[in-house]
């Protein structure tokens, strides 16, 4: 009988259930300006949405910046133009 409650209660010891709460920290930097926001995450699956939509965000600024920077540098190849 004590080595049956002894697996049982192994049992009971391998069976918890993990719980995400908190906020995530997203912080945003241009120039001499910061923005902060705190993001409410209840479930693993937000935490990870989150994550990616901050990396989906930076992605397309990165694109952005990448594409200004190259129209400056063909602007600035061009001859100036004569009237």
């Amino acid at each position: 009988m004590l080595i049956w409650f002894f697996f049982l209660s192994l049992l009971f010891l391998f069976a918890k259930e993990r719980r995400v709460s908190g906020f995530v920290s997203v912080n945003v930097q241009a120039g001499p300006y910061t923005y902060t926001e705190q993001v409410p995450i209840s479930t693993d699956f937000a935490r990870h949405d989150t994550m990616n939509r901050v990396g989906y965000t930076q992605s397309l600024i990165g694109q952005a910046r990448h594409r200004a920077i190259a129209n400056r540098a063909v602007e600035s190849s061009r001859p100036p133009e004569v009237r």
